[in-house]
């Protein structure tokens, strides 16, 4: 029989900031927005504390919380200004920041921006992010090397259980969509835009992989979720109408896997799958404002119960899962 859950909706947002990343650690939560970097204690009656990298020209493209104290964050610049700082670090939880230029080797910085920053779980110092190109560095940020090229980029994402396997993608020049992948920690690339392709123009927004198969993969693409059980070889449709810009595992359940992004009514919802893509259940919250998109997810375990974190183009959600 299919487990039996509710879920509990709850608005956590004191503004209506568009929330570009979310990061989730030892009880605190950190939002990366439009108007900088906030971080709110969990069950502290939604008091959220802003702490910095806020300025009229830039936004907070990625926040990741390696502990309460230890931040690191990226930014953008809405003007071309290569010499500035984009990369930027916290070791006592946002009252003090340090920032670094955009530093490649035996290259020269097109841009000024860092997107998709992510890490190597078993080495924090191996960072990969996005700038227009793959980036690898091996000191934490302070030099980088640029290891693949392909089309333009909607994510970037490392695997906390395979770290070696390393996907991107997004859309090309023909607006087809656009999917590539490593499985040797970014030494090597191979493409599988043909393979994805579903014969629409669309993006490739998202991937996750099963915690226990690396060949069981999960792609959000334009109006739909695609399955492939090879790899990115083959690849089905397992649900249809829903955009999806992100996808996460569950925590506690290694079949279970979360999805969200855009509906096509407007509301906020999460898609909940218990046997990893095959199936799908949509929990809808329907005090949510209209035209509401989920630009990013953190799944947590807050006080042993799995909960998701929301953040959107109209704040911050929380959606608690209760087993009956």
């Amino acid at each position: 029989q299919p487990e039996k859950w509710t879920g509990k909706w709850e608005n956590l947002s004191s503004n209506n900031y568009h929330v570009n990343t979310l990061s989730y650690a030892n009880g605190f939560l950190f939002e990366g927005t439009t108007e900088g970097v906030y971080k709110l204690q969990i069950n502290n009656s939604n008091n959220w504390l802003k702490i910095g990298l806020d300025t009229d020209t830039t936004e907070v493209t990625k926040i990741i919380a390696m502990g309460s104290n230890n931040l690191l964050a990226t930014i953008s610049y809405n003007t071309i200004r290569k010499e500035d700082k984009i990369l930027f670090k916290s070791i006592d939880g946002g009252n003090s920041w340090t920032g670094w230029p955009l530093e490649l080797a035996n290259d020269s910085n097109k841009y000024s921006y860092l997107y998709f920053l992510e890490y190597n779980p078993g080495n924090p110092d191996a960072l990969f992010g996005y700038d227009g190109s793959i980036l690898h560095s091996n000191n934490s940020g302070k030099i980088w090397h640029r290891v693949f090229t392909g089309g333009a980029s909607e994510f970037l994402y490392v695997s906390k259980d395979h770290p070696n396997q390393i996907w991107t993608g997004g859309w090309n020049n023909t607006f087809s969509p656009y999917l590539a992948k490593s499985t040797d920690g970014g030494v090597t690339w191979v493409s599988l835009s043909k393979n994805i392709f579903y014969g629409a123009d669309s993006s490739v927004f998202s991937v996750v992989i099963s915690p226990k198969d690396e060949n069981k993969v999960l792609a959000g693409i334009g109006g739909f979720i695609r399955k492939s059980k090879d790899g990115g070889v083959t690849w089905k449709t397992v649900l249809e109408n829903y955009h999806i810009r992100v996808l996460k595992n569950s925590l506690q359940r290694e079949n279970r896997v979360y999805a969200s992004g855009l509906s096509p009514e407007g509301q906020l919802f999460v898609a909940v799958s218990n046997n990893y893509g095959d199936s799908w259940e949509i929990e809808t919250y329907e005090g949510s404002p209209a035209g509401v998109q989920t630009n990013d997810m953190v799944v947590a375990d807050v006080q042993g119960q799995e909960t998701l974190f929301l953040g959107t183009n109209q704040g911050v959600y929380s959606l608690m899962f209760e087993s009956n």
